[in-house]
């Protein structure tokens, strides 16, 4: 996955998952950003750190895995 945030715009844009559960995945995973932080990296309004990236990416995998089908 090249940049995670553009999938998990996507994800958003179609109704895959939602704001609150894609950060909670993230902050599960070991992210440190706040909700108002997390969305900023999200929209590239604020440029994140290597590591949250790929903190994101892992919450990304974690939604396409839990997707049925």
């Amino acid at each position: 996955m090249d940049d995670p945030r553009k999938t998990a715009q996507e994800y958003l844009k179609r109704g895959t998952a939602t704001l609150d559960q894609l950060w909670a995945r993230y902050w599960g995973n070991g992210g440190s950003a706040g909700p108002v932080e997390f969305e900023a990296y999200l929209y590239a309004a604020q440029d994140p750190p290597a590591q949250e990236l790929e903190i994101l990416g892992w919450a990304v995998t974690e939604i396409i895995t839990d997707l049925p089908g």
